[in-house]
C-alpha cells in the first residue's frame, strides 16, 4: 500500500491505493528473514508523490493538477509527479530535516502509476479550443496551398512517436502542441522523412545504373553518395549532373533528381515547397489520442558504462507516450511558384509515410500512415 500526498495546503491530502492480492506485512524481509537478495531491511521505506511547484500554485488548483489543468502538455512539462521516498538513514550528508534518506524519481513509470490512461486524456474544452484553431490553420493552408490535392488527410496504422528523445524531465518524452496540447508532427520532420524516401527509392529503382555511376554494389553507399549529390546541386563529383527519375504515388508521377534538388533546395539555396506540420483532426477519437508503450532494454550497464553485455543483466523497463493508431493527422504541402513541384512533393511524401513512417523507432514499425 502507497500513500500519495498532494501538498499545497497546510495539511497534506492523503488517498490510499491498495494492489492486488495477499497483502505482506514485510514483503522484502526483516532483521531476522533477509529479501530475496540476501540483504536484511532494516527501516521500512515510505513512498508518496508530490509536485515540484509553489503551494500556492497547487492550492489554486485544488490539489490536484492532473484533474483541473486542460493542457496536458502543460501538465507534462510542469506538473510532473515525483515519487518521493523517505528512508532512516545514519549517513547525514543527504538527510532531510526528519533526519531520514530521500530519494526523489521521476518517470514515465512513475507517471503512469500516478495518473494512468485517464490522465492522459484530452478534456472536452481543451478539444473545443483546440478545434477552433483547426478550423484557422486549415483554412490557412488550404490557400497557400493552392490546389486542394496538396492537402489530405492519413491515420496511423501503427503507433507514432515523435520527439521521443526530447528535453525532458521523464527519461523520454513526446512531441506536442504547447498551446492546446494535442500532438502534432513538425513539418521538417516531414521534409525529412520525404527527403530520405526519395533517395531511397530513386537508388532502389536506378540501382544498376547507379552502381556503374558510383562504382560500387553496396546500396547505403549509393544512397549516400546520391545524398551528397543533392546537396551539391544535383551534380556529381566530377561536375556533371545525375539525370535519371522514379516514379510516386498512385498516378505512377515521374520525378526526377532535379527535380528533388528544386523540392528539397541545398546547402546554398532553400526547397521550393513547403512542408506545413500535420495537425491531428478534432474528430471522435481525439480525446484519447495517446497511450502508454514499454522498452525493456536489458543491457543498461552496456550502453550506460560500457560495460560487457550479458544476460546477468537485470531488464529496466521504460514508460513512454506514444500516438495511438487510429488517429488522422492533415497534411499539407504548398508551391513557391511552381505548382507541379508541390503535385511531386505530396505524393512523395503520401509513399514515404505508408512505406518509410515517421518519427522515431520506424525500423520496428513505428509512425506508419495509411
Amino acid at each position: 500500500m502507497s500513500d500519495m500526498v498532494f501538498y499545497g495546503r497546510g495539511k497534506s491530502q492523503k488517498s490510499y491505493h491498495k494492489g492486488g492480492g495477499h497483502r505482506q506485512k514485510n514483503p522484502g524481509g526483516n532483521k531476522n528473514n533477509p529479501g530475496k537478495n540476501g540483504r536484511k531491511q532494516e527501516n521500512q521505506k515510505k513512498t508518496t508523490v508530490k509536485y515540484i511547484v509553489p503551494a500556492e500554485t497547487l492550492k489554486a488548483l485544488q490539489n490536484d493538477p492532473w484533474k483541473n489543468v486542460d493542457n496536458l502538455s502543460l501538465k507534462l512539462d510542469k506538473f510532473a509527479p515525483y515519487e518521493w521516498s523517505e528512508q532512516e538513514n545514519k549517513e547525514k550528508s543527504d538527510k532531510n530535516d526528519k533526519g531520514k534518506k530521500v530519494t526523489l524519481k521521476v518517470s514515465g513509470n512513475v507517471l503512469k502509476n500516478k495518473v494512468g490512461e485517464e490522465g492522459i486524456k484530452i478534456t472536452r474544452d481543451a478539444l473545443d479550443v483546440y478545434g477552433n484553431f483547426f478550423k484557422l490553420y486549415l483554412k490557412m493552408v488550404k490557400k497557400l496551398a493552392k490546389i486542394e490535392d496538396n492537402v489530405f488527410t492519413m491515420k496511423t496504422v501503427s503507433r507514432l512517436v515523435v520527439g521521443l528523445g526530447d528535453e525532458s524531465v521523464y527519461e523520454t518524452s513526446v512531441r506536442l502542441l504547447r498551446n492546446y496540447g494535442v500532438p502534432y508532427i513538425p513539418g521538417t520532420a516531414l521534409k525529412g522523412i520525404a527527403r530520405a524516401y526519395a533517395l531511397e527509392k530513386l537508388a532502389d529503382e536506378k540501382l544498376n545504373d547507379l552502381k556503374d555511376i558510383f562504382e560500387t554494389n553496396d546500396f547505403s553507399e549509393i544512397v549516400g553518395k546520391l545524398d551528397k549529390a543533392l546537396s551539391n546541386e544535383g551534380k556529381l563529383e566530377n561536375g556533371e549532373k545525375l539525370e535519371i527519375k522514379a516514379t510516386f504515388g498512385k498516378n505512377k508521377l515521374e520525378v526526377s533528381f532535379q527535380d528533388l534538388v528544386e523540392i528539397f533546395g541545398t546547402t546554398e539555396k532553400s526547397g521550393k515547397v513547403v512542408f506545413f506540420d500535420a495537425l491531428p483532426v478534432p474528430n471522435g477519437n481525439l480525446d484519447e489520442p495517446l497511450e502508454f508503450d514499454i522498452m525493456n532494454p536489458h543491457y543498461g550497464p552496456y550502453y550506460q558504462n560500457g560495460k560487457a553485455p550479458g544476460d546477468w543483466h537485470d531488464p529496466r523497463p521504460v514508460i513512454f507516450l506514444v500516438v495511438r493508431p487510429g488517429i488522422e493527422f492533415k497534411f499539407a504541402v504548398a508551391p513557391l511558384g511552381n505548382e507541379e513541384l508541390a503535385r511531386k512533393t505530396r505524393a512523395i511524401l503520401e509513399e514515404a509515410l505508408k512505406n518509410h513512417g515517421v518519427g522515431a523507432k520506424t525500423s520496428l514499425g513505428y509512425g506508419r500512415f495509411q
